[in-house]
């Protein structure tokens, strides 16, 4: 929930270490993704910019990174920019 003017922020319960943020599943996906495409930059700001300009192969790496199966035919060539966001990726299904 967000703070109001009425009622504070709530305080932090925990947050992670550096270790615990290298082997995080965003970090082991951001180091694979520099790999492969050649983004020189770490981190998120780096990952967003690059995914926004690449949605094919920003979802293509989702796909392959979290093994959700077979692409389909046309593979995730078919996805569509929708104020910055994907609207589909034709072709592809997740397994049932």
């Amino acid at each position: 929930m967000a703070a109001t003017a009425d009622a504070p922020s709530p305080a932090i319960l925990w947050t992670p270490g550096p270790a615990q943020l290298q082997d995080s599943a965003l970090a082991r996906f951001q180091r694979g993704v520099a790999a492969r495409h050649g983004i020189s930059e770490q981190g998120y700001a780096a990952l967003w910019a690059w995914s926004v300009r690449h949605l094919g192969d920003f979802w293509g790496q989702v796909w392959d990174f979290f093994d959700v199966g077979p692409r389909g035919e046309q593979g995730l060539t078919g996805c569509s920019p929708v104020s910055g966001c994907p609207r589909r990726c034709t072709g592809s299904r997740a397994p049932e």
